[in-house]
């Protein structure tokens, strides 16, 4: 996924955690339809998740600890 990322910003890293931002603040507006509070809500969930396989990488830790 973030290798597909940087293909679309150029590997900006403030671009990059501008989208991830928007993401948790209001999926409905990247997704182009109003959400319902719990389709919001498993959006935040996917890119929580994300957020945290991330960081595993960066720590060489699995990413479900």
């Amino acid at each position: 996924m973030d290798e597909l990322s940087a293909r679309f910003t150029g590997g900006d890293a403030a671009l990059s955690g501008g989208v991830r931002a928007a993401w948790r603040e209001d999926p409905g507006v990247l997704s182009g339809h109003a959400l319902t509070p719990a389709e919001a809500g498993t959006w935040r969930d996917l890119a929580e998740y994300v957020e945290r396989a991330r960081a595993a990488a960066t720590a060489g830790e699995p990413a479900g600890r």
